[in-house]
């Protein structure tokens, strides 16, 4: 009966200890999840950087063209 109770008191530590650091680990999940959220909706929010269809702007060499 005392091996028992014994046996269950070390148990019950044991899971209290694994359920500790399986907290901290999801606790620092969540952040990190929280953390690549803002990331990407900082740079959904930024503008779209615009591209000119005028061929001279592009900074592209023409071999064609004279100087």
């Amino acid at each position: 009966n005392e091996d028992s109770r014994r046996l269950k008191s070390e148990t019950e530590d044991f899971l209290d200890r694994r359920l500790g650091s399986f907290e901290i680990l999801l606790d620092r999940l969540t952040k990190t999840v929280a953390e690549g959220r803002a990331r990407l909706s900082i740079v959904a929010q930024q503008p779209a950087h615009e591209v000119s269809l005028d061929d001279t702007a592009s900074g592209l060499f023409n071999q064609d063209e004279e100087l």
